[in-house]
């Protein structure tokens, strides 16, 4: 009985040990290839552009000096987006005044410049920060906030 046993845990030790060590391999190699650039995870992820429950972005573009967003309000009432900016962890901000006025339902299409310039090719992610109010009532603040990720052209 003892017998029979010892020889089961030296075939799981034999397992593990030889597939272990394969996967410790596998890992290695795959560190180096992105740490010499030649994995980019970037280029696997799907560009995604989100904004605060109420706001949609329909559709958006990156270039190289300009951040381009189409934004549809689903509030319940006509706004009136005040600012718009776009931060980029290693660039800085792109930010604009749009103040475009957006019925419920509609979709406006706003474009900021930015102050830096943006090597074409690769995909970079945004933090998006806005704010608007209600078109009947302009004293009413808020902050809303988003992200994008996406190529830029």
């Amino acid at each position: 009985m003892h017998h029979r046993r010892s020889r089961k845990a030296q075939f799981a030790t034999e397992f593990l040990m030889t597939y272990g060590w394969a996967l410790i391999g596998i890992s290695v190699v795959f560190a180096a290839l992105y740490a010499f650039g030649i994995l980019d995870v970037g280029s696997i992820l799907p560009e995604k552009c989100t904004l605060t429950p109420g706001f949609t972005c329909r559709d958006y573009l990156v270039r190289s000096d300009n951040v381009t967003l189409q934004i549809t309000n689903g509030i319940g009432k006509t706004i009136v987006i005040d600012t718009l900016d776009a931060a980029h962890r290693a660039y800085g901000i792109c930010s604009g005044f749009p103040g475009s006025i957006i019925p419920n339902g509609d979709t406006r299409q706003m474009t900021i410049n930015c102050p830096f310039s943006i090597p074409a090719g690769g995909k970079e992610r945004f933090a998006l920060n806005y704010t608007y109010h209600f078109q009947s009532d302009p004293a009413t603040i808020f902050q809303a906030k988003g992200t994008l990720f996406a190529g830029v052209s």
